[in-house]
């Protein structure tokens, strides 16, 4: 009885000890952020020509911010920033991940494409929204050489809406396409 027994609590011991600790973002249905990003440094305080700021707040734990920019010596810089909370089961654990990350088909291509399809011009900002479901938000903040002013624009859509043929998403979809981004 006694073998059987330390024999039990050995097979536990090493099990729990083989067990990883998987922790992930998972869906948040009702994080339904506004503009609250202070931690992070204002577009303003940025000594650059161009810049490109995508946030992407997707009902889910973690959220991701896209930096992109042409700096002063027209050296391409983009960098990805995750921040939130990833979960396995009851145990969370904070994430705040800086990554320097390229586009597939290269800053050049990128640039290209912000400038022809004006984010002024291609987004509307009038939604009407549903409260009982997942809400997605979108913020593009930009300064382009053209201008020193920070202009900005908003996306929110319902889960129902993201999957589908919009006019909105085009910029967005293309953004997470070159970034691989999920």
């Amino acid at each position: 009885m006694k073998k059987h027994t330390i024999l039990f609590l050995l097979t536990l011991y090493l099990s729990s000890c083989n067990t990883q600790n998987n922790y992930k973002a998972v869906l948040i249905p009702f994080k339904n952020y506004t503009e609250n990003f202070s931690p992070f440094l204002s577009t303003d305080l940025i000594k650059t020509n161009t810049i490109y700021k995508f946030w992407f707040f997707e009902s889910k734990s973690v959220d991701k911010l896209l930096i992109i920019e042409l700096n002063e010596e027209n050296v391409y810089k983009s960098q990805l920033i995750e921040f939130g909370e990833k979960i396995n089961g009851n145990k969370k654990i904070k994430v705040f991940d800086i990554k320097q990350i390229n586009p597939n088909s290269g800053h050049d291509v990128l640039f290209k494409f912000l400038k022809e399809n004006n984010l002024e011009t291609k987004i509307d900002e009038s939604n009407e929204l549903a409260l009982d479901e997942p809400l997605y938000n979108y913020i593009i903040e930009w300064k382009d050489e053209n201008s020193n002013k920070i202009k900005r624009t908003k996306i929110s859509l319902p889960q129902s809406e993201i999957n589908s043929e919009n006019n909105k998403l085009k910029i967005i979809n293309y953004i997470k396409s070159e970034y691989k981004l999920r």
